[in-house]
């Protein structure tokens, strides 16, 4: 798991994951936040912001909002590579 720099509650951050060691080509972008640990978060996939998108051929990025202060999150990125499903795993937390 990678861990990112933490974000402010009320920040919104540009996630990009550059998929060019496991994916020349990906495609089929998503995001999925997941609670990972300290305060509960009942709704950790209304972080997602905007919809993923592939900003060149290997890089893929999303917004990410909200959030609850004192919880970490699994930002998980998913992407096709030819027949695979492949995933990269982020950790962010949020501030005040």
């Amino acid at each position: 798991m990678i861990e990112l720099s933490s974000k402010k509650v009320g920040e919104s951050v540009t996630v990009t994951v550059d998929f060019a060691l496991l994916a020349p080509n990906p495609t089929s972008p998503e995001f999925l936040v997941k609670h990972l640990r300290g305060v509960a978060d009942p709704t950790p996939s209304a972080m997602v912001g905007t919809a993923p998108f592939i900003t060149s051929s290997t890089l893929v990025s999303c917004l990410i909002s909200g959030g609850v202060v004192g919880a970490t999150y699994a930002i998980e990125v998913w992407v096709n590579a030819g027949a695979q499903r492949l995933c990269e795993t982020l950790e962010m937390t949020v501030t005040a």
